[in-house]
């Protein structure tokens, strides 16, 4: 059951488990906003890094209040990695875990193949 919160009081809550350069608060052209962050961090790297604790944690209460990071332009509409693969769509930081990917990666046994370049092949229907 969510408990209600104030736009400040996330902030607030955001900012002390963040230890990094200024990042804006409101979604803009530029930089991620403080709340894209967090959710990219868990996302992506699914642990605390680059100035963020408790990443797991703060993912949480994001999710629990998303409705008013949208409503005070907190979280951008969509978010991606820095190699561009979308994490979140349309304000659904869940969406990632909901996509049926129709392909698997297969390491090969071969050692003349780079095993650090995966092969990509089609699942079996």
């Amino acid at each position: 059951m969510s408990t209600q919160m104030d736009k400040d009081e996330l902030i607030a809550i955001l900012q002390s488990n963040y230890d990094g350069d200024d990042v804006p608060i409101e979604v803009n052209d530029e930089y991620w906003t403080l709340a894209d962050l967090f959710i990219r961090q868990r996302l992506n790297n699914m642990g605390d890094g680059f100035g963020m604790v408790n990443v797991e944690e703060m993912f949480n209460l994001l999710s629990e209040h998303k409705q008013l990071l949208i409503d005070n332009n907190m979280l951008s509409k969509d978010g991606y990695n820095n190699s561009g693969f979308q994490l979140w769509k349309n304000h659904d930081i869940h969406w990632l875990f909901n996509v049926e990917f129709p392909l698997h990666v297969v390491y090969p046994v071969d050692s003349q193949i780079d095993m650090a370049k995966p092969v990509m092949e089609r699942e079996e229907e």
